[in-house]
């Protein structure tokens, strides 16, 4: 398996981990989330121990 492949099998288990995470925090809390130009997730509250960011 090439690096390339396995960077980009990487990224797309980490999208799959983060909407996950969004929808699970969505369903407890009612609340969204906002997006800040697609890549990190900001929260609302700053109380709230759920913000993401991908580098």
């Amino acid at each position: 398996i090439k690096d390339d492949d396995l960077e980009e099998m990487d990224l797309k288990w980490k999208v799959a981990m983060i909407s996950m995470r969004i929808k699970k925090f969505h369903k407890r809390t009612g609340r969204k989330l906002q997006f800040v130009l697609g890549i990190q997730l900001v929260l609302i509250r700053p109380m709230w121990n759920a913000s993401i960011a991908i580098k």
